[in-house]
C-alpha cells in the first residue's frame, strides 16, 4: 500500500450452536471488531497494482484483495471473489453427512455487505468453457494488454 487503508468489520454471534443456526442471527447478540487503519511502510511500490481474481478466492486471498480494491490501490480484473470468510461452523451430523456456514459476518469499511458478494472487480471477465477449451485466458490477456498499452505510452 502507498497510502493508509483499513480492512473489513467483522461480527460473529456470542454462541453458535447448531440450534441458533437456523434462527435470525439478529435476534442474538453479537460480538463485532472493526480493523484499525493500517500505516504503510515507509519503503513501498509506488507503481500500478494489477490483481487478477476469480470465483474461488476466498478466505486469505480475499483479505488481501480486499484494501487494495477498497482504497483505489489497484485495478481488480476477473470475476468477482467468493464472498466467503473461510470461517466455517462445522457440525458433523453423523452417518457421514455435515454442513458448513459462515461462522462470522464480514463487512467492507462503509460497512456494506460482504458475505456472499466478495469484491467486485473493477474490470469484469467471466472465462467462458469455450475459452478454458481452447487454452484462452481473457483475464490474463487484459491484463497483458493493459501493461503493453501503459509501457507503449510511456515511450512516445
Amino acid at each position: 500500500m502507498d497510502r493508509p487503508y483499513q480492512g473489513w468489520s467483522e461480527a460473529t454471534p456470542v454462541r453458535l450452536g447448531a440450534l441458533e443456526i437456523y434462527q435470525d442471527v439478529g435476534s442474538h447478540p453479537n460480538l463485532r471488531w472493526t480493523a484499525p487503519v493500517q500505516t504503510p511502510a515507509e519503503t513501498h511500490y509506488d507503481g500500478r497494482v494489477l490483481i487478477l481474481t476469480d470465483a474461488r478466492c476466498f478466505s486469505a486471498c480475499q483479505d488481501f484483495v480486499e484494501p487494495f480494491k477498497v482504497n483505489h490501490r489497484a485495478t481488480i480484473i476477473g470475476e468477482h471473489t467468493a464472498g466467503s470468510t473461510g470461517q466455517p461452523y462445522n457440525k458433523d451430523l453423523g452417518n457421514g453427512f455435515s454442513f458448513r456456514v459462515s461462522a462470522k459476518r464480514e463487512y467492507f469499511p462503509d460497512g456494506s455487505e460482504f458475505e456472499g458478494i466478495g469484491v467486485m472487480p473493477d474490470i469484469a471477465i467471466e472465462p467462458t468453457p469455450a475459452d478454458l477449451k481452447a487454452g484462452r485466458d481473457p483475464v490474463l490477456a487484459t491484463a497483458s494488454w493493459l501493461i503493453r498499452s501503459e509501457s507503449s505510452k510511456l515511450t512516445q
